[in-house]
């Protein structure tokens, strides 16, 4: 997406789980605007699909404050 956008300007817009999408979009790709309407930045809160999900297994055991390589609290 970063060749794609180059030279844009980039502005990005989600709600929920899309507004923490666009929250990555925008820092990995230095956005001019981020619109993130109660964007989802955390599944702790759902401990139980973790337990049982092994891609969420996977990114929670590489490091508790990590969601995805782009977005770390």
């Amino acid at each position: 997406m970063k060749e794609e956008t180059t030279g844009l300007e980039v502005m990005t817009v989600g709600i929920s789980l899309g507004g923490f999408m666009a929250a990555i979009l925008a820092s990995s790709l230095n956005a001019k605007f981020c619109l993130d309407f109660a964007g989802q930045f955390s599944l702790l809160h759902h401990w139980t699909h973790v337990e049982t999900n092994s891609f969420l297994q996977a990114m929670y055991s590489k490091n508790s404050n990590c969601i995805g390589a782009a977005y770390c609290i």
